[in-house]
């Protein structure tokens, strides 16, 4: 039982990281090479197509660290 609260971390971590890279997909730089499929300068020229798929994977860890919540 001692590895549980470590994988809940873990998931939890992986939550945070998914959300903020979806954010920082989403955010203007000026220094980046090319424009994205939307037309502007983004970290990530595939911008709404990766925020959409870091998103995804934020909420189906948050999700199911709720519905695990819920039967414990």
């Amino acid at each position: 039982m001692e590895n549980r609260p470590m994988k809940k971390r873990l998931l939890q971590g992986l939550t945070l990281i998914f959300g903020l890279m979806a954010l920082a997909t989403a955010i203007p730089f000026e220094g980046a090479r090319e424009a994205s499929i939307l037309g502007y300068k983004s970290l990530c020229p595939f911008m709404p197509i990766s925020t959409v798929i870091a998103l995804y994977l934020s909420i189906t860890i948050h999700r199911y660290l709720r519905s695990t919540k819920r039967q414990s």
